[in-house]
């Protein structure tokens, strides 16, 4: 009779342990830490440039929507290759001014910040010159960059002023 009972309290033990939630909290060797943090190749969220990305809650424009509307304003009478409120670019099919038929141009801009600042604006102008009948990169051109620049910032300014 005693083998009986300690043969059931023996089974009781064994069968009450069975549905236990315990967690093994073991310290993580530093290559652990070191492929969590990496994950995959890309990260978890991709190729992110300048640092981690930030978490949102939601979808949204992280871009000056003052330098945004500016920045289209620019360029709207140009023939229009992409526009990305979301990374805050917007980019020009090549275009030929009417006062030189032999150049053309191509705008990229960058709209960097949320904020109203010199460093949030990026333009650049890609210049090409006909010789013959092909077009031939040029040196961009500083010059018409800026002016679009400067234009934007004076009509993001007006605005701003106008909506406060």
């Amino acid at each position: 009779m005693r083998k009986v009972i300690l043969l059931v309290l023996m089974n009781l033990v064994a069968t009450s342990c069975q549905n236990a939630d315990v967690k093994q909290n073991y310290p993580k060797t530093a290559e652990d830490r070191r492929y969590e943090e990496m994950g995959r190749l890309t990260g978890d969220e991709g190729i992110v440039l300048g640092g981690k990305r930030k978490k949102s809650d939601g979808v949204g424009i992280t871009v000056n929507s003052y330098l945004w509307r500016a920045s289209l304003e620019a360029v709207s009478e140009l023939p229009i290759h992409l526009v990305d409120p979301f990374s805050g670019v917007i980019a020009t099919e090549w275009h030929q001014t009417s006062h030189d038929a032999h150049e053309r141009y191509k705008l990229n801009i960058i709209i960097a910040s949320d904020v109203l600042r010199a460093d949030a604006l990026r333009v650049t102008a890609f210049k090409q010159v006909r010789k013959g009948n092909t077009w031939v990169d040029s040196a961009n051109s500083k010059q018409l960059a800026t002016e679009i620049e400067d234009r934007i910032f004076t009509r993001a300014r007006q605005l701003k002023i106008a909506d406060n």
